[in-house]
Order: C-alpha cells, then sequence, then structure tokens
C-alpha cells in the first residue's frame, strides 16, 4: 500500500515538473556557454536550454532590428550596442531583484552592460597568427593590413561597422572611433589594398569552425580567448593571441532578454544561476574567457587567473579604449564602407 502511495505521488511530482519545465532559447556566439553550465541546469532546476548560433555582429543586430530577434529569451549583446538598443526599447530592464547574485559581477561590466543587460564575459581584440608559418612575432596591427608574403591569401577579418574599421584606424595610430573622414577614407584604403589577399572576411574563429583542420588561414583579426578555441579546432599547438604595440579595444559582453518576448521564470533561473561563482567559475574554465564574475575567478586555476591573454596587464588596458559610442556621421560612413568592402 505504501508503495503504491508513493509510485503515485512520484508520478505526480514528476508530472508537475514536466508541466512547469520551460525552454530558454538563447542567441549567441559558438562554443561561447558550456556544456557543463547547460547540464547542470537543467538537471538542477528541470528546464531545458536550446542554443542559437550567430556569426558575427552585423548578423545579430539584423536579426534585434527586424523583430526577428523576440523568439529568443536572451541574447548575447556587446555593451555598446546593448545600451544604445534600450534606450530604443529593444530589451527588457533587468535591474531586477528578483535575478539573483548580481552582487558577484564586475563593476566596470555592470556599468557597461547597463540596465538591459547581466554581465557575462569581457576581454581585448587582437590578433591571432601561426607561429609555424613565419618566422617573426607579429607586434603590429598593420602587419594585417600590409601582410608579409607567408600570410597573403591566408587573412581572415570579419566585416564589422565598428571592430574592422577600429583596426585599421588603429594601425595608422588614430582613435578608432573617430569621426574624421580624412582619417576614415586612410583606414578604408587599408582595408581595400589588403581585400585582394584576404581568404575570407569572416570572424576568424567562426572561419576556423567551420573548416577545422582544413582551415588555411595564417593570420586573422580575433578576441581573446579565441587562440585557444582555433589551436582545439585545428589539433595544433602552434597559434598565438597578441594585442598589437598600437593599442587595442576593451569588450564587455551580456546576456540581455528581447522586449517583444516576456520574460519566463526560467530565463530569471538561468541569469541567477549563472551568476553563481561556482558555476560561473566552470563554465569560465570550460570556454576559457574572461568571466565578468569576480567572486568567480578566485574559485579557478591558477592557470586561468594567471592567463596573461584573457586578463591583461596593465600596460596593455592602458593602451586599451573602452567602446564609445560613435555619431551619427561617423557610422553612416562605417556603414557605406562596409557595404563597399562586401560587394
Amino acid at each position: 500500500m505504501n508503495m503504491t502511495f508513493s509510485s503515485k505521488f512520484l508520478g505526480l511530482l514528476l508530472l508537475s515538473l514536466a508541466v512547469r519545465a520551460e525552454e530558454v532559447k538563447i542567441y549567441t556566439w559558438e562554443e561561447y556557454i558550456s556544456p557543463e553550465l547547460i547540464d547542470a541546469y537543467q538537471k538542477e532546476t528541470g528546464n531545458s536550454i536550446e542554443l542559437v548560433f550567430f556569426e558575427n555582429e552585423l548578423l545579430r543586430d539584423e536579426v534585434i532590428n527586424t523583430g526577428r530577434g523576440n523568439i529568443y529569451d536572451l541574447i548575447i549583446v556587446d555593451s555598446i550596442n546593448l545600451q544604445s538598443m534600450y534606450r530604443l526599447g529593444k530589451f527588457h530592464s533587468l535591474a531586477s531583484p528578483t535575478i539573483t547574485h548580481r552582487e558577484n559581477l564586475n563593476h566596470q561590466a555592470t556599468v557597461s552592460c547597463g540596465e538591459g543587460g547581466n554581465p557575462y564575459m569581457w576581454g581585448s581584440m587582437g590578433i591571432v597568427y601561426r607561429n609555424s608559418q613565419t618566422d617573426r612575432a607579429v607586434t603590429s596591427w598593420i602587419e594585417l593590413f600590409n601582410p608579409r608574403s607567408e600570410h597573403k591569401n591566408k587573412i581572415t577579418i570579419p566585416l564589422d561597422d565598428i571592430d574592422t574599421i577600429a583596426a585599421a584606424l588603429l594601425a595608422l595610430n588614430y582613435d578608432p572611433f573617430t569621426s574624421d573622414q580624412q582619417q576614415l577614407k586612410e583606414a578604408f584604403d587599408l582595408l581595400q589594398n589588403v581585400k585582394p589577399h584576404i581568404l575570407a572576411m569572416r570572424n576568424t574563429a567562426s572561419y576556423t569552425l567551420e573548416h577545422q583542420q582544413q582551415s588555411e588561414v595564417n593570420i586573422g583579426l580575433a578576441y581573446s580567448g579565441e587562440g585557444y578555441l582555433i589551436n582545439e579546432q585545428m589539433q595544433v599547438e602552434d597559434w598565438s593571441y597578441v594585442v598589437p604595440k598600437e593599442g587595442t579595444l576593451i569588450w564587455h559582453e551580456c546576456f540581455a532578454a528581447p522586449k517583444g518576448h516576456p520574460i519566463k521564470q526560467a530565463t530569471i533561473e538561468f541569469l541567477s544561476f549563472i551568476n553563481r561563482p561556482d558555476i560561473s567559475a566552470i563554465n569560465a574554465e570550460s570556454v576559457w574567457y574572461a568571466t565578468s564574475n569576480d567572486a568567480a575567478i578566485k574559485l579557478t586555476s591558477d592557470e586561468y587567473q594567471l592567463d596573461s591573454e584573457l586578463f591583461p596587464d596593465p600596460e596593455v588596458l592602458e593602451r586599451s579604449y573602452l567602446y564609445r559610442e560613435i555619431d551619427v556621421e561617423g557610422m553612416k560612413l562605417r556603414n557605406r564602407m562596409i557595404s563597399v568592402l562586401n560587394q
């Protein structure tokens, strides 16, 4: 009798959990959220997670701006685009006491993500190159745009109206967020000159994820943490990441919830879950990007904490730029530049 009652109770409990369970659909970069985190979240809450990947920010932003992003519960968005889109009413406020453990998050990341974002990762922009294919270390942005013979036709540069043009401006020792027409023209000339030697105008890590060991890339624009991913996908150990001597950009990325989609309880539970130091630490070491969770860093290995690619030296930070908004005319010029490069 007790066994029958227990079986019925267990059956009702499982049915109740199944009815309550929800799916959290996330639009993100590939290899950016660890399987361990997903498994742990699903086991603890009974909810499920579906990941959908974008390859570049232009595509992601088009999805958001056309309303197609409203099918997602959460989207990974860089801080500068997030803040402008939040002002336009594209995202919910995530400054809610129902999302817990936010006190663990880095102050600068929290400010950068603003009211519409939950901080996730941060890092720098730089160059990845293959040591076995060159006899000299890469030290300057100009080497991406005026390549050595061994790199010609083996370059990847993404079509990005901010980062691609910022890299060319940095190569010329200009402010990467300038709206000066002459400086932007010079940056455009650099990009036009290197275009015949570009293997693909794509994100370097995404290109490698697609082609893996068949990838012919020798050098490309990339972001901190991606050097490890490229080595892993190509099954080699000869890729290096460098912040060029002219300086770089420091990025922050955040989870954001589209305004055209209601915030589920499962979404709140996911954000609270990933803000926990123990969970964030496991996730950070699995994907090997710099977490925005200060409390989590203390729980990670010495190898992770001492990795200068993930956590740049003060000297690197001193010659770096935080993302800032570009005026309307500056963005119009950048959009035209990217449009021509894409032809």
